[in-house]
Parts: C-alpha cells; structure tokens; sequence
C-alpha cells in the first residue's frame, strides 16, 4: 500500500525566550528527535480519516474525524488533543480547499520521538507536518493557530541551528555553524515539569513592559552567543541574558532560586519554570551529570546528544 511520510524536527530555544515574540534576535536549536507523520489509504469507504499519535513507540492517543463534514470529531480517547488536531486540520482546509481530497478515507499515524512533556516541539511539528502534506506555508498555518513567534517552525524545517526573529511578513531564519570548543560542556537538564507555553506568552504580553534596550541587548547577546569560542565568555553572556529576563518577568532566575552552588551557568529554556535548563561548566561531563543526578534529575543530554 503506497503511504506518504513527513517528518520535522523538535526545538529548542536558546536565546530570546518571551523577547523573540517582540522581534528580538533568538538563537534557537532544531533537534535529532521530532515527529513523522505517515498517511496511507484506509479500507473504510465511509470517508473518515482516522489518526493514532505515539510517542517514543508506545501509543498515546486515538482520534476519527469525518472529513466530509468539516473534520468533526467522531471519536477520541483525548478531547483536549483532538481540538487541537481538528483545528490544524480545519486552519489547513481553509489555506488550500482542496486538502480535504487528501483526507479522505485515511489513516495517519504520528510517530514522536520524545516524552510528549519534554516540551520539545510535539505541536509544532504537528503544524509542519499537516502543513506539507497539505502544501501549504507552515509559518502561515502556524500564525492562524498559534501566539507563538514561528521559531519552532523555523527549527522543524531546518537542519543546523538558527538565527531568529519575527518579522512582519516572512520571519527572518539563517542557519548558521555552530561549533564552539566548549561544545562538550553544553548540557540540557528536563525540569520534569511541562509549562503551557501558550499560556506563558498570553502572561507575558499581558504584563510585560519592555524596554527598547533590552530588546537590543537580547539581540546582541544572541549574535555574540551564536560566535562565541570562550567558554567564559558564553557563561557572562548567558547570565547576563537570565539577569534581564528576570528583570522583565520580575521572577528569580532558576539557577539563584535553586542551584546557586552550580559552577556555571544555569539557564531556563522556552518558558521559564518548566520544561528544559540549559548548563555551560567547566566541569568535567561526568561531574555535571552526577550534580543534578544528585538532585533528582535522571533526564540529562549532552549538546550532541540532542541537538541537530
């Protein structure tokens, strides 16, 4: 039976978190784990196109919507997460009418390659993915749906990391090389708490008052951290980044609140309070391990271990 497949890529945000939204420069990760999406004739003549997501090989959830009846949902074990596929589904019919043809009458199977909690992308690569089975522009389909900057879309479709900002129009994306020395002394730490990201930027925009210079300075410290190859450079420059979200978002960065013995740096990404930490160490790799080992934290990834 002849079947399409799609695939893109997680993310993870380095730089800019809250700020990117607002236009500035973010330093953003396309990462080896993401999501394919396979689509294959089914044997029902009745038209319903039925999806089954699972992640890390073991099934998550089920969804059977009627495509002849603009996607309504006929069955699900997930109402929450079958909102969010038909409204996918129904945003992509109206960019392009003619993917309901596309629809009929099959079976779609989303494979994640991570913990659905990790926060790593398992919406938007969801977007990308329908986005290129429906031939349409992902970051259109994505400003439809979602309050987000289109940075994840930017990673989901790239395949090195990224230089980010939003604009107006089309968002500004550059890939770029980087392979500073202290590559090995990058880890990512999974807080083993998942934030509603849409919900944190909903907060941010409600309450957030920016200053143009730290804008700037967001941007800088971007590109400055996007070239650097001192190690001690790169701790300053992301301690400074922690110091002016904190000021912004008038919460104590996680490293001050809970790991001020840490030597290094300690840096939330995406939604501070949840999802993945950032630590830059001059410590030797097994030392970093064993530090947050000994605090409860079992989920821990070298730069190239999760990193594209």
């Amino acid at each position: 039976m002849s079947s399409q497949c799609y695939r893109s890529n997680g993310k993870l945000l380095i730089t800019g978190e809250y700020l990117v939204i607002s236009g500035s420069l973010a330093l953003a990760m396309p990462t080896k784990l993401g999501q394919k999406l396979i689509i294959t004739q089914s044997q029902n003549e009745n038209y319903l196109l039925k999806w089954q997501t699972f992640t890390q090989k073991i099934f998550w959830n089920e969804y059977i919507f009627d495509t002849n009846n603009d996607f309504e949902i006929k069955y699900t074990s997930d109402k929450n997460s079958a909102f969010f596929i038909q409204k996918v589904l129904r945003t992509a019919q109206s960019l392009n009418p003619h993917f309901y043809k596309k629809t009929l009458s099959k079976a779609v199977k989303s494979d994640i390659d991570f913990d659905i909690n990790w926060g790593l992308g398992s919406s938007s690569t969801t977007i990308t993915n329908v986005a290129n089975w429906a031939e349409i522009d992902a970051f259109q389909l994505n400003s439809l749906i979602s309050l987000g900057s289109g940075y994840d879309i930017a990673c989901a479709i790239s395949n090195k990391p990224i230089l980010f900002s939003k604009k107006s129009d089309k968002p500004f994306v550059k890939e770029i090389e980087f392979k500073p020395s202290f590559l090995d002394n990058i880890f990512f730490i999974y807080t083993g708490k998942k934030q509603k990201t849409e919900q944190s930027i909903n907060e941010f925009l409600k309450n957030a008052n920016l200053k143009n210079y730290q804008q700037e300075r967001i941007s800088q410290i971007s590109l400055d951290l996007a070239g650097c190859a001192d190690i001690n450079l790169a701790i300053a420059l992301l301690n400074e980044h922690n110091n002016i979200i904190s000021e912004i978002l008038q919460i104590t960065p996680v490293q001050k609140e809970k790991f001020d013995d840490f030597p290094g740096v300690l840096k939330s990404l995406g939604a501070w309070g949840g999802d993945f930490l950032m630590a830059l160490s001059n410590m030797a790799s097994l030392d970093v391990k064993q530090y947050f080992f000994n605090r409860g934290f079992s989920i821990i990834f070298n730069y190239k271990e999760l990193a594209l």
